[in-house]
Parts: C-alpha cells; sequence; structure tokens
C-alpha cells in the first residue's frame, strides 16, 4: 500500500515498490494494472535525486533515465542504504 507520483500522476497506495542492488521495482496492484506492466528502473537510471519534506514526510524526487524520460516523487524509506540522494 505504497504510493508515489510519475509525473503528473499520483498513484496513492496501490503501488508494490521494492528496492534491490538491481534499482528500483515497480508495480501497480490489480485491478489497476491493465496498461500499467510491471517496471524496473536501474539505479544507473536514476538522476537528479532530492529529498522534499512536506509537513512530516520526507520524499524524494528524480529524473529517470539520460535524456530524462519522466520525474518520480517515491518515499525517502525506499532509498535507505542506496546512495543516490545528493
Amino acid at each position: 500500500m505504497q504510493g508515489g507520483k510519475v509525473g503528473q500522476v499520483t498513484y496513492s497506495g496501490c503501488l508494490t515498490i521494492y528496492s534491490s542492488p538491481e534499482g528500483l521495482y515497480l508495480s501497480v496492484w490489480l485491478p489497476f494494472r491493465l496498461g500499467h506492466p510491471p517496471l524496473l528502473i536501474p539505479w544507473g537510471a536514476v538522476r537528479n535525486a532530492t529529498t522534499r519534506r512536506f509537513l512530516w514526510t520526507e520524499s524524494v524526487v528524480f529524473v529517470v533515465g539520460s535524456p530524462g524520460v519522466t520525474q518520480l516523487q517515491l518515499s525517502k524509506k525506499i532509498f535507505e542504504g542506496h546512495n543516490v540522494v545528493s
């Protein structure tokens, strides 16, 4: 029941997110998965990661790819143990 933002679209509580040595794995819960296949974002594709704070929560905003394909915003907890945030 994780959430995040992909571009201008907010996914509230319908994402499954895994952090692995290979990268970030994102998947949308059924029945919302139609048209949203699971996605692996390699750590090498994470660019310009910065921390944002809103009230009591911290998130990381980053660009995917070079040149950038889209911008994602996910919970900072997902990035623990990975040195991608500046």
